[in-house]
Formats: structure tokens, sequence, C-alpha cells
């Protein structure tokens, strides 16, 4: 179903997003259905997607807009023009993606996925009667099979386990193996676990943590900061986006995921389920990979293989 919500249009940094009205008029955005898709080439100045919370929206910039615009019209010609073969769901665009799914028009950039939508004044009736509640969030329980086989490997997220995680994601980080972090490669770890975090945010980071003033942070130095100094965004941050399961699955391939494009190739998704799945054989797991790489070009959308895993409430 379409998601309706109402907001305060709000603008993102510098004059590159826009709001078409004062924060006095709130006004109702409609997260258009995967299914539904093309009405959104006729939403004119009504086209949001999501803002980088994704929890309120903006107007898109003229590259995110035309990116979007470029790939429906594409679509339209390709049936149209009774091309042979379907049109692919999902294209790479620079160090980005476009493509759509059951929720939506989305682009994929900087791993974060964010959903096109369009205001209540440019939708037709069959969108409006469609606008419905919000995707319900993910359910930690999984089914039988193959999947609940994988499932087992997955570790409810505690404390500990959020400690653990970061933990091994430092040292990963950590290229040159001298137990510390340069800026770039703290900026690059804290970019990939909290997708919202600011350059600035990191600027602030490296200040505060570096007690020693040596320019590098040590993992010593990033708990007690974590736990004295950092901002309660960023506290707050860090355990909604490693408070389940799933997300701590979604974080550990956004460590993979180079471009940040939200996908990774089937082969390395083929080489690790490997290991984590020893009961089941070759095929089956290479089975599995085939279903998910739904657009046939040896990379699978990470996300949609979480959704894939864990069953929706």
């Amino acid at each position: 179903l379409a998601q309706a919500a109402v907001f305060e249009p709000r603008s993102s940094v510098g004059a590159q997003r826009t709001c078409s009205k004062p924060a006095s008029m709130p006004e109702t955005v409609i997260l258009v259905p995967g299914d539904r898709r093309a009405d959104l080439l006729t939403a004119d100045e009504g086209l949001r997607i999501q803002h980088e919370d994704c929890d309120t929206w903006s107007v898109p910039v003229a590259r995110e807009r035309d990116i979007a615009l470029q790939f429906l019209q594409d679509e339209d010609k390709h049936y149209k023009n009774n091309k042979p073969g379907r049109f692919k769901p999902s294209r790479r665009v620079g160090h980005g993606r476009i493509g759509w799914n059951k929720k939506g028009l989305y682009w994929h950039s900087g791993h974060l996925k964010r959903f096109f939508g369009m205001t209540d004044d440019k939708a037709n009736v069959l969108l409006l009667q469609e606008a419905g509640p919000a995707v319900p969030e993910f359910n930690s329980n999984s089914g039988g099979g193959l999947l609940g086989a994988l499932a087992t490997h997955i570790t409810s997220i505690s404390a500990q386990v959020r400690q653990n995680f970061l933990q091994a994601t430092f040292q990963l980080a950590d290229r040159n193996n001298n137990g510390k972090l340069s800026r770039p490669e703290l900026g690059t770890m804290m970019r990939k676990i909290l997708v919202t975090m600011s350059s600035k945010d990191v600027e602030d980071m490296m200040q505060e943590a570096d007690s020693d003033g040596s320019g590098n942070i040590s993992y010593t130095e990033f708990v007690q900061w974590l736990d004295t100094k950092a901002s309660d965004s960023i506290k707050n941050g860090l355990q909604k986006n490693l408070s389940c399961d799933a997300d701590l699955i979604k974080a550990t391939f956004r460590l993979w995921d180079k471009d940040g494009d939200g996908s990774v190739r089937t082969a390395e998704l083929f080489r690790v389920l490997s290991k984590q799945l020893p009961g089941c054989s070759e095929g089956q797991v290479r089975a599995l990979v085939d279903l998910l790489d739904v657009d046939d070009d040896d990379r699978v959308d990470y996300e949609e293989f979480i959704e894939f895993l864990f069953v929706r409430k």
C-alpha cells in the first residue's frame, strides 16, 4: 500500500534542497508503491524523496530527479516499443543505484536507500485510495528450512553483542594494523555503521576522542569517547541502527559495500553463505543466491536479502 505522511517541509545542507511551502503549511506526501511507480512521472513539482533521516521528506536535487525520471521513462519506452525481455528493476548510476521494489522507487547511494513519493495534490484518485499505514517493521522470527538454518547463526543484539560488533568493525577498518584509526579510516567506519552521521560529526568525534593529540584514535579512546563524550544523537543512532539481528546483518553488508549502492557481488555472498550453512549443499546455496539476483547482473540487493530472511509482522 502507498504510505501517507504529514510533515513540516524541511531543507537539507546548503541551498540544494528547498520546500515548496512555508513551515506553517504542512503538506501530505504519499510513498508511491512499486507497482504504481509510473505515477511519479506525473508528479512534476510534487516529487519528493525521503530525507537522510528517512522519516521526513525533501524536494529532490536536480540529479536525483533526473535519475529517477530517466529510469521511469526508459522503462515506459521499453514496454511501449515492445522490446524483448523484461526491463531490469534496477540500474547502477555512478556510485549509486536506482530501482524499485514492492515498497516503491528508490535511490540507493552513500549506504542509504531513500524512496520517492509525491504530494497528495499531484496524486490521482486511485493512488489516493491506496494510501495506507506504514510498512511494518521486521519480525526477528525466521522460518524453517534453508532460511531457518541461516537464522540459527544470527545472534540477537544485546549491549555486549553491539560492543563486540563495534570492536570487530574497528579492527576491520584498521587497514595498516597499528591499533589506531586515522581520520579517513574512522570516518569510513562510522558512516557505514551510522549512515546519517555527517562529516562534521566525524570531525567533532576526532577532536573529542583523540585524547593524546596524535591525530589517530585507538579503540580504547573510541570506547571512552562513546561512553563519556558522544552526543545523545550518536548514542541513540548507534542503538537504533544496531538494535536487532537484521540490523547487524545489514551493517555487516555495508562494510562489504565499497560503492555504497546497497549491493554485493553474488560470488561473495555465495562464499559467506556456504560457510554459514555447512549443512546445505552447494546447489541449495547457489539456488538461493540466484533467486536473490533479480537483475541477473551478479549482484544482490542486500536490504532485500534481509527482508527475504525476516518475516514481516
